[in-house]
């Protein structure tokens, strides 16, 4: 059995790259390094003498089984899982962990290795988010299903907390068209809240503001601690939101549709994939802008009345198909 005594604590403790704590009787943190708690966003010292499992988000019940034999010295395969911990702010945070029967104070003690997955569940995130909006951009036969659907799969197969798609007005101001939310409540209050892009006004210093202006995608990975966004911020609250992206939709030089992504999540969308997602944009704004331009050629709508329509699947056809009402 590993003695912990004598030197993890000292050289893994200035570690930036992941963090550990000791836990003893019950899952009670003896011992943890700063850069885990920096993760949760508290002080060394606020988590000795708490349980960690008061910090995961729905724990198995398994996992009482897993501290009672570390504690009673029990060596067995190390155990590697993928955690949801609750940070200070009550936000949800991605963390896989090693864990490892040790000798602490010359008891048996568990042993924790932690590793902040953000980045990497982000990346798997976007990742499935462009694949599968790629295959939606071949699949749907008009602009709004295709830019429904994406708000869709963004909440519905990716994952986030929410989406809204919609366009800047003649007065500055984000016209949301189409919300999708793992709540009725929120989508409701989507469709209603504030947003504009001038940035003399409170609510146009925002994510969608900030992609309008430059044309790129705009992360904001911590919204509570961005000034800038106090307009939201009980909004953001209200609703369990620490991360926004906005993804700009330009046609024709201009950009005509913006999403608006939200997250409970930090750092929920990685900036790694920024090319990535810009290169989606580009290609549904494509294919949104051939759509658009048949369907009025043809005569099937008018430009006034493209968000005027609702939809009604088509049972049994694959690809789905719909009819307008």
């Amino acid at each position: 059995m590993l003695n912990s005594s004598n030197y993890l604590p000292n050289i893994l403790n200035p570690s930036t790259h992941f963090g550990y704590f000791i836990y003893g009787e019950g899952g009670v943190i003896i011992y943890v390094n700063p850069y885990f708690a920096e993760i949760l966003g508290f002080n060394a010292q606020e988590l000795i003498g708490k349980n960690f499992v008061d910090f995961l988000f729905n724990p198995e019940e398994e996992i009482k089984s897993y501290i009672s034999r570390r504690l009673n010295g029990e060596e067995f395969i190390r155990e590697d899982v993928h955690y949801i911990f609750i940070t200070k702010k009550k936000s949800l945070m991605p963390i896989s962990v090693s864990s490892y029967t040790v000798l602490y104070e010359n008891k048996p003690a568990g042993f924790v290795i932690a590793i902040d997955k953000t980045k990497e569940k982000s990346y798997e995130r976007l990742f499935l988010s462009t694949s599968q909006i790629n295959q939606m951009i071949v699949r749907v036969a008009d602009e709004e299903t295709l830019l429904r659907k994406i708000c869709d799969i963004f909440v519905d197969t990716v994952g986030y907390d929410a989406a809204v798609v919609g366009y800047i007005d003649d007065s500055k101001l984000f016209k949301q068209k189409y919300a999708k939310a793992k709540t009725k409540e929120h989508e409701d209050n989507l469709m209603s809240i504030k947003i504009g892009v001038d940035p003399d006004t409170p609510y146009g210093k925002g994510s969608v503001a900030r992609a309008y202006a430059s044309e790129r995608i705009s992360l904001i990975s911590d919204v509570l601690k961005d000034s800038a966004l106090s307009a939201w911020h009980d909004y953001y609250e209200r609703f369990n939101i620490n991360s926004v992206c906005s993804i700009p939709i330009p046609k024709s030089d201009k950009i005509e549709y913006i999403y608006l992504l939200m997250d409970s999540m930090q750092n929920a969308f990685s900036e790694n994939n920024i090319d990535r997602i810009i290169e989606m944009a580009n290609s549904c704004a494509e294919e949104i802008a051939g759509i658009i331009k048949t369907a009025i050629n043809s005569g099937e709508i008018s430009s006034s009345d493209i968000w005027d329509r609702n939809y009604i699947p088509i049972p049994d056809t694959n690809p789905q198909k719909y009819r307008t009402i």
